[in-house]
């Protein structure tokens, strides 16, 4: 009687066991999921696009701490460097953060 509990025992536990590692696989791996991209050109244009930006163009000059933006200068940026309806500031400032391209992405079409 004894010798049949713990075969019982043994399968549950091992059942459990199975359970939480395939618990914990699912989880990490959708973990990874949000950084997964179709395109690895855009993914490590936006990061160095985001890393000039924060690092080199907007930070504070006073701040203590690391990647501290200045909000006069976003304010700046915002609305003098990216105005679209001056050319060329606007792309001056997309060739200084490594976005400009002569390439159209959307089409041309104006709707007034």
């Amino acid at each position: 009687m004894k010798s049949e509990k713990v075969t019982i025992d043994y399968i549950t536990g091992i059942g459990i066991f199975l359970l939480a590692v395939i618990f914990v696989f699912q989880f990490v791996y959708g973990l990874f999921i949000p950084f997964q991209s179709g395109s690895d050109k855009a993914t490590l244009a936006a990061d160095r696009a985001g890393t000039v930006l924060v690092e080199r163009m907007l930070h504070a000059d006073k701040a203590s701490e690391l990647n501290v933006i200045d909000q006069g200068k976003l304010y700046y940026f915002n609305n003098s460097r990216l105005n679209y309806y001056n050319p060329t500031n606007y792309n001056a400032a997309l060739r200084e953060i490594g976005l400009f391209s002569n390439e159209s992405v959307f089409d041309s079409v104006r709707v007034w």
